[in-house]
């Protein structure tokens, strides 16, 4: 329900998805599981500015890339070096 509000708070304003994978330990490492974060991605006055979204806990790398390609995503550093970029 509070990610429907999110979503629909910030739709005039958001330009995409952004993602970040992260693993926990080193043994969900070598297994493949980690934690995926979307965000949903804003632009503001030239800068961007990220909303955290869904989060999801024990993610394979099947779910990883069913979920990135539903959502368009791209990795949150891509945004990040656009912004360094510009300034």
């Amino acid at each position: 329900m509070f990610e429907y509000k999110k979503l629909r708070k910030n739709f005039m304003d958001a330009v995409g998805f952004a993602y970040k994978f992260s693993f926990a330990s080193e043994y969900e490492e070598i297994m493949m599981r980690g934690v995926l974060q979307i965000y949903i991605v804003i632009k503001e006055d030239g800068e961007y500015k990220f909303v955290k979204y869904l989060k999801y806990r024990n993610c394979t790398e099947e779910m990883f890339n069913t979920i990135t390609s539903e959502f368009k995503a791209k990795p949150l550093d891509e945004y990040l070096v656009q912004k360094v970029y510009k300034i």
